[in-house]
């Protein structure tokens, strides 16, 4: 295999070959996924689960399995494109010859990269015969498990009982309020906590470590419903509900049919997609569930998710979901990404990232969704006290050759911002990183940042995950961050100055035409460059940082009230299922109260979608 590195090797426009690749693995899946559809088996599965989502599912599921070999012929195309010399035994993409991968040749997409079928691999054989032992131990542990639960004496306590109407929530991002929140859209809703249940398949996303009993209790205290659906996620708390529901026969996909690689996979994933719809079905049924507000963005878990209610028709409920960052690229090639029947945006540009349009019943411009805890001490004002006249806060981001932003690019990017604010000492910098693994995974700079905390001057905040970007630009002069930053928007919205420093080199991206070396940047230098000139006299750098003219398009309300106008919605919904009205009513209801609160344009509604 090619050494590459996503984020350093570039498209021929200069943007990041990553970019190109998510594009090619796309269009290449979404052809193969109109084949599938010809198939009986297919339309079979179609019918089983109608809406269409199977579609989209098998377009994620294909685009994952072809991806790595569509990046290998960007990296082996780029190695030609630049004249560097490639070894034989490299210049072929080798396919092994199992499931979907079988008609990848069918489909490929480049002609000056040759694709063979991998034959009597070692290695193919053995990954094959691993998936093959990982079906039937699955299997296994369905049966056991759906006994066990058979056995059990009590399967819902009194805690955990159905209401007629519930909302369910999902424990992802925590239940603190001064961080990320599930709970973001709850104070100020009106709903009761009775009404609300909240469930658990993770363990904390902070510490790794099964979620603290104390927490359970307070939210039970609180009057909240809480369920663990596995077992070690929550401590002195086991799975309390089944989660494999007992399946008609009839409603799986049947074996024994015409069999070629291609049909048995379709079958096995197919299957697979069915037990996760009735899973989720069941677990709607056992409690109530009306609503199923989800943080998370994982198709793998939401479209079935979402399926589950579809199946109902208009009885059946709506999968809620809110906009959890800034996109820093229109990368969705493929349908499916956001099956969420109700999606809460930040703002109206955001509708841009759901293709197609008509998989959201109804987009709710809420504005940014956390509140702005009040603190009586920052850590701008400590580094104030020590004699900084100019603080900066620091972003980054997730980093290595896999992902769009190098580790080289990130090491030079503190590089410069730490020796800038060494060598000037009327600069502090408040370092916000995404997670602890980004800056342990760059050792050539823990003397340098070393030094620089020792200066008094640089701040490190600690419990990074979560944590929102105001903690670091609360009273900053500038917020600065990698490529198309979330945080630096999440920041400017909270009412910094802030700028991109976009080393992905993206630039169909708007902010581009917003304001090129004013609000992003692509070159270090000339970036660091212009912030000494703003801070030595800022009426030499008009506009750096200045989002003014387009902040409404980052969030039209800039009231840090956007969970409180989520959970407005989602008090609307759950009354009109309480009155006995189906989900497109409760739907109108919803979208009627909400316009006539905040105005006609912050609904976006797409007819007969619900």
């Amino acid at each position: 295999m090619l050494k590459y590195d996503m984020g350093i090797m570039k498209c021929p426009d200069g943007s990041s070959l990553i970019y190109e690749v998510d594009e090619t693995a796309s269009k290449i899946a979404l052809r193969i996924s109109q084949e599938l559809k010809k198939d009986l088996i297919f339309r079979e599965l179609d019918e089983k689960l109608p809406g269409g989502w199977s579609e989209f599912y098998f377009q994620i599921l294909i685009k994952d399995k072809i991806y790595p070999y569509v990046r290998q012929a960007h990296v082996i195309r780029w190695y030609i494109r630049n004249g560097i010399s490639i070894p034989k035994k490299e210049k072929t993409v080798m396919i092994p010859q199992y499931d979907i991968l079988t008609v990848l040749k069918d489909h490929w997409d480049f002609k000056d990269v040759p694709i063979q079928p991998e034959r009597g691999s070692l290695a193919g054989w053995c990954k094959m015969l691993r998936r093959k032992i990982k079906r039937y131990k699955d299997g296994f542990l369905r049966i056991w498990e759906a006994y066990r639960f058979s056995k059990a004496k009590e399967k819902t306590r009194e805690d955990q009982a159905r209401t007629a109407c519930t909302i369910a929530c999902h424990y992802v991002e925590g239940f603190d309020p001064y961080r990320r929140n599930d709970l973001n859209w709850y104070a100020g809703s009106g709903v009761g906590a009775k009404d609300v249940l909240i469930y658990f398949d993770c363990p904390d996303n902070i510490t790794g470590s099964p979620i603290a009993k104390e927490i359970i209790d307070k939210l039970k205290n609180t009057g909240f419903r809480c369920v663990a659906l596995k077992n070690n996620v929550v401590n002195n708390m086991r799975s309390t509900f089944c989660k494999v529901p007992v399946i008609n026969a009839d409603s799986y996909l049947k074996t024994g049919r015409v069999r070629n690689p291609v049909t048995d996979w379709l079958i096995e994933e197919g299957n697979d997609l069915i037990r996760s719809v009735e899973y989720w079905r069941s677990f709607y049924k056992e409690f109530g569930v009306k609503v199923n507000y989800v943080a998370e963005e994982n198709p793998y878990v939401n479209i079935p998710q979402r399926i589950a209610f579809d199946v109902d028709g208009d009885n059946g409920g709506l999968l809620v979901g809110k906009q959890r960052s800034e996109v820093p690229f229109i990368y969705r090639y493929l349908n499916g990404y956001h099956p969420k029947h109700i999606y809460f945006t930040w703002n109206k540009r955001s509708v841009l990232n759901i293709k197609p349009k008509k998989n959201v019943g109804s987009t709710v411009v809420t504005g940014y969704p956390y509140g702005i805890p009040y603190m009586a001490e920052d850590d701008a004002s400590i580094l104030r006290s020590r004699g900084v006249k100019f603080i900066i806060a620091l972003f980054d981001n997730i980093h290595g050759s896999d992902y769009v932003y190098s580790t080289d690019e990130m090491r030079k990017y503190y590089e410069s911002f730490l020796s800038f604010m060494i060598e000037d000492e009327t600069i502090g910098i408040i370092i916000k990183s995404k997670k602890p693994l980004v800056i342990q995974k760059l050792p050539e700079i823990h003397m340098l940042l070393e030094k620089a905390v020792s200066t008094g001057r640089c701040i490190r905040l600690d419990k990074e995950i979560g944590r929102l970007p105001f903690d670091a630009s609360r009273n900053a002069d500038l917020s600065v961050g990698v490529g198309i930053s979330s945080p630096v928007v999440e920041a400017v919205i909270a009412g910094c100055r802030g700028v991109h420093y976009d080393i992905t080199h993206y630039k169909k991206h708007v902010f581009y035409e917003w304001g090129y070396e004013k609000l992003v940047f692509d070159d270090i230098s000339r970036l660091i460059n212009a912030i000494k000139r703003f801070k030595k006299e800022p009426s030499s750098e008009p506009g750096l940082g200045d989002w003014s003219k387009h902040i409404e398009e980052l969030d039209p309300f800039c009231d840090k009230k956007g969970g409180e106008r989520m959970g407005g919605y989602m008090k609307t919904l759950l009354e009109s299922f309480k009155s006995g009205k189906g989900r497109a009513d409760a739907v109108d209801a919803a979208d009627r109260t909400y316009s006539h609160k905040w105005g006609d344009y912050k609904i976006v509604k797409n007819e007969g979608c619900i």
